[in-house]
C-alpha cells in the first residue's frame, strides 16, 4: 500500500528503497524573452528523467528534499512536472501533437481527473529571424469547447529559452492542447515544445548560497512521480548567464 506516513517512508530509507539523482546545469549566454512580457525564462539544469520500467517493489517515487546552488544572486527557479504536449518547427508552421495534447492524470481523494495546467513553450533548437506570433488552440480548464488564444509576440532566442503562453481572460489552465500555429515573422525558424506544467516549488535566494527544500516539512502531502515522469528547473525572469547544480533525495513508493 502507499506511504502514508513519516516512519514508513524512513522504512523505506532503511531498506534501500531511496535514489539520489543530480541537478546540473548550465547556461553560458543571457537568455533573452521568448514570449510575452513577463521576462527571461530559460532552463536552468537537467534532471534525470524516473526509470521505465519502475524498479521491481517501486511504483512511483516521493521527492523528499532538494538541494541547489546557483551562481547568481536573487535567483528564483522552478521545480516542476512536466509532460509533453507537442512540438511547433515555426519555420513550416508544423505542429506534431504528442500525448494526444492532453495533461497528466492525477487523483485526489480517490477521484482521477485531468489536472489542468499552465502552458510553457521551451525552445528546442534556436529560434532565429524575426519568429513572428504564435497562437494555440486548446480547451480550457472547465472542459468549455476549443478556443483560440490570443496572439503571443515570439522573440529570437536560444534553445532552452521558455515561456508561459497566454489564455484567454479569465482562463488560467488547459485540459487539451489541441493545436498550434505560427503567422507573420520574417525567416522564422526554430523548433519549440510545449509543456504541460505541475510545479514542484519554487526556490529563492538573496545570496549566492545553497538552498534546501524540504517537501515533508509543514504538510504530508506526498508528491508522486511515475515511470517516465521528468523534472524540469527552470530560472525564472534573470537575463543572465549562470551555473545551477545540486541533488534531489527521492524514496521510493510501495
Amino acid at each position: 500500500m502507499p506511504l502514508t506516513s513519516y516512519d514508513a517512508i524512513i522504512a523505506r530509507i532503511a531498506a534501500g528503497f531511496a535514489s539520489r539523482e543530480q541537478i546540473d546545469g548550465d547556461t553560458p549566454v543571457a537568455p533573452v524573452n521568448l514570449i510575452g512580457v513577463v521576462g527571461p525564462m530559460h532552463r536552468a539544469a537537467s534532471i534525470k528523467s524516473m526509470p521505465t520500467p519502475l524498479p521491481t517493489g517501486v511504483t512511483g517515487y516521493i521527492p523528499t528534499r532538494l538541494h541547489l546552488f546557483g551562481s547568481q544572486n536573487s535567483d528564483t527557479y522552478l521545480f516542476c512536472k512536466t509532460a509533453s504536449l507537442g512540438t511547433l518547427d515555426i519555420a513550416g508552421p508544423t505542429f506534431t501533437l504528442e500525448n494526444g495534447g492532453i495533461p497528466p492524470q492525477v487523483t485526489e481523494l480517490g477521484v482521477t481527473r485531468t489536472l489542468p495546467t499552465a502552458l510553457m513553450i521551451e525552445a528546442i533548437t534556436n529560434v532565429t529571424g524575426t519568429p513572428g506570433n504564435l497562437t494555440v488552440t486548446y480547451v480550457d480548464q472547465d472542459g468549455n469547447a476549443q478556443e483560440t488564444s490570443p496572439s503571443n509576440v515570439l522573440g529570437a532566442g536560444q534553445a532552452g529559452t521558455a515561456g508561459f503562453v497566454q489564455l484567454n481572460a479569465p482562463d488560467y489552465g488547459i485540459t487539451q492542447l489541441v493545436t498550434a500555429t505560427r503567422t507573420a515573422g520574417t525567416t522564422p525558424a526554430g523548433t519549440l515544445r510545449f509543456h504541460a506544467v505541475i510545479p514542484l516549488c519554487l526556490l529563492f535566494y538573496s545570496t549566492t548560497a545553497a538552498v534546501t527544500k524540504n517537501f515533508f516539512g509543514r504538510d504530508f502531502n506526498p508528491v508522486v512521480l511515475g515511470a517516465g515522469d521528468t523534472l524540469q528547473c527552470f530560472n525564472l525572469l534573470n537575463a543572465v548567464a549562470l551555473r545551477a547544480m545540486g541533488t534531489i533525495t527521492l524514496v521510493g513508493d510501495n
